[in-house]
Formats: structure tokens, C-alpha cells, sequence
């Protein structure tokens, strides 16, 4: 498969060379510049016998032809570096992990390294047999229901103006479609909705379709398709974390309301009990968050992080966990790039991954990091093959985290919406290229299926994009 997105490292190394002249002491220094070199992808899956074309990018020198070896030799397959900034691998017909090392041409001494992790089988995106109903972007939310389907909910309308919608339908995997189901008692834009230990859906908070935060809260009942009004939470909020607790019951955190001069942003939260169907306060945060994320430890605890504070520009490094036992929030570890708009996922190892960035031109908005919860820190791990403004990660039943799209560096938000799609393996600390999705997507919404595939819907659309642009639906298959 073929890959259309460069990434540079704006990075040139130095070297001085001094000279001394005879009958005196002289000195001349020449200043050599190597050129920089970088490739994307720079870790990529392949299938046996499969090809994959590496772009490569040069900064400091316009000579972009290259050479190319294979490490493991023959055995590892073959490459084609005869055209300029690009290499093709052919991967060989066993399955194994190989490298392909790159020169430069204008500079010997200048190399990269492309990880290739040839399969037996390589994952893909295909349409899902049906459209959706409704062609939702931006804010909607994806809930898996007990019975395997997935409920849909809310969120801006594709064809109808950008209009916040009401709506919810039920994608069914057994037949591929999507069915409409009864209506919200409110529209919503940046609700939550999560699932209850009794199978029903808590939907939560959000905002209007006149941007008004929300304090209204609904239950859904999948086995009679209809929502039901709650008692109202205790703060209006929207772009909050609602995560399900051991215990059984719901905390919401944080999230903001308002625009302009009245925008704010909580350090509240609040919990819910389905026993009672009623919101009741608990500790505040340590810091004011929207856009964070939470994530249950395997010890039942929550880890928040980053988020925007009150300037939804700021994207924040501090990081807290919620103890359900005391109902209180401690600080923990700081991450190493800010972020919000960003993913968590708690991996099989009990640590959680971190990937995403608010800024995409932030330093280092590319790199993901590992919390470990036994010491309470943040600690590097491989960085992801392109930056990533509002991705959606996914864990998969072999371990591995599916990222897909988000926003990428650089330009126009229509020219870097994000079709790619990565694979971070746990075992490495890589991030490998996978298949692109049929679809450039950000702020959308991927769900793991009973079956281990992996549904995703709904995209960031942007005034300008065509009407309907993204009214399929993509299946991940691994």
C-alpha cells in the first residue's frame, strides 16, 4: 500500500573542523551541514509478499536520490530506491520483523531506519454494508450495547446545516446496517453516553443547539429502543468525561460551558447512582479540565490528564487520579507534552497509553507516553508516524491500540484530515502503519465489536467540506 503523508524533522547536524597553518598559529573553520533525513512511515505491517513505498523527506540539500540494503539481507525480501525520495519494499514470503536502512546519496554518513513487520495477515478497512441514517459529525457519541450493537447519538448533522440533532439509530454487525431508534428528549453536541451494569445508556449533559451547556441527563433502554428523562445534574456541562466506576456508579468530570467571555471550565464532578437515578457532588479536581480523558486502572481507580484549562488554546501536562474509596482527586506524574483532544488507553499490561496532541505544530506532538500506575509516572514510549489532533484509539483483542485519523500538521484543515492509520504494539513500543481508512476522519468515533473488528463513524466536519462528505461508515478488520 501507498502512504502520502511526509513527515520532516527540521533537524541539521553541525560539524567543525579546524585547521593550523605553519610558521604561526592560524585558524580556519569550516562549517559542514549534513543534510536531515526522514521517512514516512517510518514502522509500517506488510503482508507477506505484500509492497510498501516509503516517502522520504531531506532538509539541507537538494540532491534527494538515495541507496537501500535490507539488514537481514535476502532473506528480509528486496527494496527499489532507483527513483528520487522514494523506496520500495517487497516484503519476502515469511513473516518476520525486517529493516530497511536508507542513505543518502548527497551524504553517505546520513541513514534512517524503516521497521517493516511483515504478517501473514494485514488489517484493512472496508464500507460497512449500510449508510448510516444520519450522517453525523463532530460531537456524537458511540456506545456498545450488550446485545453487540451500537448506539449512536447525537452530534451535528451532515445534511442539514451542521444542525445538533436529537436522533439516534443502532448499528446492527450481524447485518451491517443501520436503523433508526427513538429520539433524545434534547438534542446534544459533546454529551456523554455510557453503558450501565443493567444495560441500559446513561446520556448526559452536552450542549445545545444554540450552544448552551446541558444539565439534562436520559436513559436509553435497548430493549424497548427509547430514552426516558432523568433528574438534571448538578452542573451544566459539556465536553466532560463520564466513566464507570466498580461500584457501579458513573463519575462526570469536568468539561466547560459558555462561549466567548463567559467561557469556563470546571474542576467539578459529580456522581451518578442507577439505583437512585440521581446526581450527587463528590471531590473537585485538582485542576479546571475540558476535553481530557479518563481512565479506569485496573485497580478501579481514574486517571484524568491534560485537557484545556480556561483558554481552550492551553492544552495541559498535569495528570490526577480519582479514588473512589475516599471520593478525592490526587495529583499524579506530569506528562512531557501537553495535550487535549488527545487519546488514553488502558493497555493489557495495566499501563495506559497516551497519544494526541492540542497543537499541531507543538513540539513533539507525534510522541505518545506510558502512565504506570504502579509509580505514578509518565515515561516515553515510540512516537507515532504522523502528529495527531483528535484522533480516536481503540484497543484490540491481541493487545495492540488501532489509532485512527485526526488532523495532522501543517496547512489546511481540508488537504491534513487523516485517512492513515497506525497499530501500537505494546511488545516493541512502536507505532506501525497500517491500512488507510476510506474516509479522512477526525473527532470521530471507533468502537471494538464482540467479533474483534472495529466500527468507525462520523467525522470533525469543517464549513467547506462537501454536503454528505462522510456519511459511510468504515469495519476495521485485523
Amino acid at each position: 500500500m501507498r502512504h502520502f503523508v511526509p513527515l520532516c524533522l527540521l533537524v541539521a547536524s553541525l560539524a567543525v573542523l579546524a585547521s593550523c597553518g605553519g610558521g604561526g598559529t592560524s585558524s580556519e573553520t569550516t562549517l559542514v551541514v549534513h543534510p536531515a533525513m526522514s521517512s514516512y512511515p517510518s514502522n509500517a505491517f506488510v503482508g507477506l509478499g505484500g509492497t510498501e513505498v516509503i516517502l522520504v523527506s531531506f532538509v539541507g540539500t537538494n540532491n534527494t536520490s538515495i541507496t537501500c540494503s535490507i539488514q537481514e539481507g535476502s532473506l528480509g525480501g528486496s527494496a527499489d530506491c532507483s527513483q528520487p525520495a522514494q523506496a520500495t519494499f517487497t516484503a519476502p514470503a515469511t513473516a518476520g520483523t525486517y529493516h530497511l536502512i536508507i542513505t543518502s546519496q548527497a551524504d553517505p554518513t546520513v541513514s534512517l531506519t524503516v521497521t517493516l513487520r511483515v504478517t501473514s495477515g494485514v488489517g484493512k478497512f472496508v464500507p460497512t454494508t449500510g449508510l448510516p441514517v444520519t450522517g453525523r459529525f463532530k460531537c456524537h457519541t458511540a456506545t456498545l450495547l450488550p446485545n453487540g450493537m451500537v448506539l449512536i447519538a447525537g452530534g451535528g448533522s451532515v445534511l442539514s446545516g451542521g444542525a445538533i440533532l436529537a436522533s439516534a439509530e443502532v448499528y446492527n454487525p450481524t447485518t451491517g446496517m443501520f436503523v433508526a431508534t427513538g429520539t433524545m428528549n434534547n438534542p446534544r453536541c459533546d454529551h456523554t453516553a455510557i453503558l450501565l451494569p443493567n444495560g441500559e445508556v446513561l446520556v448526559a449533559g452536552g450542549s445545545d443547539a444554540s450552544g448552551n451547556p446541558l444539565s439534562s441527563a436520559e436513559l436509553y433502554d435497548p430493549g424497548i429502543g427509547t430514552f426516558t428523562s432523568l433528574s438534571s445534574m448538578a452542573t451544566p456541562r459539556a465536553r466532560h468525561t463520564a466513566t464507570l466506576l466498580g461500584n457501579g456508579k458513573v463519575l462526570l468530570a469536568g468539561g466547560n460551558a459558555g462561549t466567548g467571555s463567559s467561557f469556563t471550565v470546571f474542576n467539578t464532578a459529580e456522581l451518578f447512582d442507577p439505583g437512585t437515578s440521581i446526581f450527587t457532588t463528590t471531590g473537585n479536581l485538582t485542576a479546571a479540565r475540558g476535553e481530557h480523558t479518563a481512565t479506569v486502572l485496573q485497580d478501579g481507580r481514574v486517571l484524568l490528564t491534560g485537557g484545556y484549562d480556561n483558554n481552550p488554546a492551553n492544552g495541559q501536562v498535569s495528570a490526577e487520579i480519582y479514588d473512589p474509596a475516599s471520593g478525592q482527586f490526587t495529583a499524579t506524574g506530569s506528562m512531557a507534552t501537553p495535550r487535549a483532544f488527545h487519546t488514553t488507553t488502558l493497555l493489557q499490561n495495566g499501563k495506559v497509553l497516551v497519544t494526541g496532541a492540542l497543537n499541531l505544530l507543538i513540539t513533539g506532538g507525534e510522541k505518545a507516553e506510558l502512565f504506570d500506575p504502579t509509580n505514578g509516572t509518565f515515561s516515553p514510549t515510540g512516537n507515532m508516524n504522523v502528529v495527531r489532533f483528535f484522533p480516536a484509539a481503540t484497543p484490540l483483542a491481541n493487545g495492540q491500540v488501532l489509532i485512527t485519523g485526526g488532523l495532522s500538521a501543517g496547512g489546511g484543515i481540508f488537504v491534513n484530515s487523516d485517512r492513515s492509520a497506525e497499530l501500537y504494539d505494546p511488545a516493541s513500543g512502536l507505532f506501525y502503519v497500517t491500512a488507510n481508512m476510506n474516509r479522512i476522519r477526525f473527532g470521530h468515533r471507533a468502537i471494538l465489536l464482540p467479533d474483534g473488528t472495529v466500527l468507525v463513524v462520523g467525522d470533525e466536519i469543517e464549513s467547506g467540506k462537501p454536503t454528505g462528505f462522510n456519511d459511510e461508515a468504515d469495519l476495521y478488520l485485523p
